[in-house]
């Protein structure tokens, strides 16, 4: 696809890029999205951030459902999210032919946030996206 093209998100959670057979139907759909669109993936990684914070004896905690990031969680989720989960879905596109390139929120300034606030307690390095820089995509 050519600059100018459909852009189209897709999201995938870590439990379902864990489920066996799931990389390799990614494939297939994100291939045939390929012909109309330019497809952009995000994905998640909870399962494996928490497994890596109990590994190295941090204990993960939550609010509500939304996950308490302090220092510590914050430099975990780096490494699992744009370390293992994101190479190991991006090296199953490239086998697969497709090319692709892993980016976090920080690359190239691509996601603004402001920290999210949540009346049940300190959420630390948690934040929604105020704003989105998308030439580092383009």
């Amino acid at each position: 696809m050519g600059e100018g093209s459909n852009i189209i998100v897709l999201k995938f959670g870590g439990n379902e890029i864990d489920q066996p057979g799931f990389l390799g139907a990614m494939v297939k759909a994100v291939a045939k999205l390929r012909e109309r669109w330019a497809p952009i993936i995000v994905h998640g990684g909870g399962k494996e951030i928490a497994q890596l914070q109990k590994r190295i004896g941090l204990q993960p905690r939550f609010i509500d459902g939304l996950r308490v990031t302090d220092d510590d969680s914050l430099a975990v989720a780096e490494m699992v999210l744009s370390g293992r989960v994101n190479k190991r879905v991006v090296a199953t596109l490239v086998r697969a032919g497709i090319p692709a390139a892993g980016l976090s929120g920080v690359d190239g300034g691509l996601l603004r946030v402001e920290r999210m606030t949540h009346p049940a307690g300190d959420l630390g390095w948690v934040g929604h996206i105020v704003s989105v820089e998308p030439a580092v995509i383009r």
